[in-house]
């Protein structure tokens, strides 16, 4: 498959140090997306929003949904979204009725929605992604990391380049082309519970223990600690490979499998796990979290028994189907997207410390701003990128958080049809759980997830970590969080977002981790001071600032 990367027509700065001016991409409302992009992205992923609108667009033409694309676009080089449908605003419930009988479109919709949910396709979707690609995608990955950049000759780390770019955005399409399946299996069970009288919060911990690839309880680092068994804790990896020859081929392995993911990020200038040795020791040597099967069994008695009888062999297969599905998106990320990112950047850098020379060798880490043809282009002979020019497109960057940003551009949204009826209703009502937007009138309150309040030290993490400051059980504080986080969440004692809702990232994390967790928390960030003293309490959906 080839991933064409043409950037979307974006508006940008005035270019003299003023104040960005915003402006619509193009017609219709556009959604800030600061859930995932919490600062403007770099060069390199100015690509990005041309295969995302390709994949989303692909995933929702694979449900006949009456919506035209998906568009992704970016405005001072944050990524805003809207989608494009030929229908206008929502109409009322009875006419909704009519209109699924009359127009084909919809029609064709509600056809389409009745064979995937008959067939249940989000099966055959997860035993395809387990059995199939995965197992094939993780080969290919560890044989790109076995391969060393800084010993390639210049040409040939050209050629690497051009491969981990085209990578890149190919496992990126892919990431993003496979997700509804697997989030219809969730929201429909949890719809379903809805009717039954279950609220949301309590469908959503039937599902906890779902999702392997976020409790960071992976084989390779079960068998790392097997290693170090009574063994004093180590503190450095130094430290851990002189344990034993076991203890170091167990670590080189673990390394190889998750080392070269970004942990703090969806961009290349996020850090990947093996430059963040201090995260691996704390990793190794950190206890098991609590774990998210314990007492699932009895819970989910105790609302099978709030089921009506003649429904519960539906309760129980569509529960079976969501668990299936539940972690998914999270494993793939992390193979397709996160590995794939990491690479990029090891390339990257690895160019910079050839080609950019006239600077500190601290300035070889601005690679991460240059555009891969520059770097190719310096790596045949011609002019290394500007130094003071990448500082300042870092600098440009690091200056405008997307947390400033409008949250919407060009005329207001028509409402959500979350009223429509039948199969076509219940998707569009799954969409409104992924994402709640924060209520500006509450400050510090938001959606709670959890049963116990939570006291600790706010660590402020905006797309990158200070591994002098975090330390494990410190609350983490952010815009978004998404599974490039998830080594940081498995060490973290709570977590509040300004961000998400009960599908959201963060709040699958919470329910895995059994972490307290406040989300959808207007201006968290600006209104917790990094190291205050903060209690996170999901039960009142409060955090208190001591």
């Amino acid at each position: 498959m080839t991933v064409t990367t043409n950037t979307t027509t974006a508006t940008t700065s005035n270019g003299d140090g003023t104040d960005p001016v915003w402006e619509p991409p193009g017609p219709g409302s556009w959604e800030l997306l600061a859930d995932h992009y919490p600062r403007p992205v770099t060069a390199v992923m100015r690509g990005w929003p041309a295969v995302w609108s390709r994949a989303f667009t692909d995933s929702l033409h694979e449900l006949d949904l009456p919506i035209d694309a998906a568009e992704m676009a970016l405005v001072n080089d944050i990524p805003y979204a809207t989608f494009h449908s030929s229908g206008g605003a929502n109409p009322p419930r009875w006419l909704m009725h009519v209109l699924l009988r009359v127009v084909p479109q919809l029609r064709r919709a509600e056809t389409t929605l009745d064979r995937v949910i008959t067939d249940r396709i989000w099966l055959a979707h997860a035993r395809q992604w387990y059995d199939v690609d995965r197992p094939s995608i993780v080969t290919d990955q560890r044989e790109l990391t076995r391969v060393d950049p800084d010993a390639l000759g210049n040409e040939a780390l050209a050629d690497h380049l051009r491969l981990v770019e085209r990578q890149l955005f190919e496992h990126g399409y892919r990431h993003i082309a496979m997700g509804m399946p697997d989030l219809l299996a969730i929201g429909l069970f949890v719809t379903a519970c809805n009717g039954w009288g279950i609220p949301n919060a309590q469908a959503f911990e039937l599902l906890a223990g779902s999702s392997p690839a976020s409790t960071g309880r992976h084989p390779e680092l079960l068998r790392l600690r097997e290693t170090l068994a009574g063994q004093p804790a180590p503190t450095s990896l130094d430290q851990i490979r002189s344990v034993s020859d076991a203890a170091s081929t167990a670590l080189d392995d673990y390394l190889e499998m998750y080392g070269h993911r970004v942990v703090d990020g969806y961009d290349v200038d996020c850090a990947t796990l093996i430059e963040r040795p201090d995260l691996v020791v704390r990793l190794v040597t950190a206890a098991d979290p609590t774990d998210p099967l314990a007492g699932r069994d009895q819970a989910t008695a105790a609302v099978r028994a709030r089921i009506p009888a003649r429904r519960r062999d539906d309760f129980d297969r569509m529960l079976a189907d969501a668990r299936d599905s539940y972690g998914v998106r999270d494993d793939n990320n992390g193979i397709l997207f996160g590995w794939a990112c990491g690479l990029m950047r090891r390339a990257m850098l690895a160019a910079g410390r050839r080609v950019l020379t006239d600077g500190s060798p601290a300035d070889t880490g601005l690679a991460v701003e240059a555009t891969v043809a520059e770097l190719i282009g310096a790596l045949a002979g011609s002019a290394a990128p500007d130094v003071r020019e990448l500082r300042a497109r870092r600098d440009r960057r690091r200056s405008r958080p997307s947390s400033r940003a409008p949250r919407t551009l060009g005329p207001p949204a028509s409402p959500s049809p979350t009223n429509w009826p039948g199969r076509l209703g219940a998707v569009m009502r799954i969409f409104a759980m992924y994402e709640v937007a924060p209520d500006r009138d509450r400050p510090l309150q938001g959606i709670g997830i959890g049963h116990q309040p939570y006291t600790g030290t706010a660590r402020i993490v905006r797309g990158g970590i200070d591994g002098g400051e975090f330390e494990p059980g410190d609350v983490v504080v952010a815009p978004m969080t998404s599974p490039s986080y998830n080594v940081m969440l498995s060490l973290a004692g709570a977590v509040v977002t300004e961000e998400g809702g009960l599908l959201s990232h963060a709040a699958m994390m919470a329910r895995e981790l059994a972490l307290p967790a406040v989300l959808s928390v207007a201006g968290a960030t600006e209104l917790i001071a990094d190291g205050a003293t903060v209690t996170v309490d999901p039960t009142t959906g409060t955090i208190t600032v001591h």
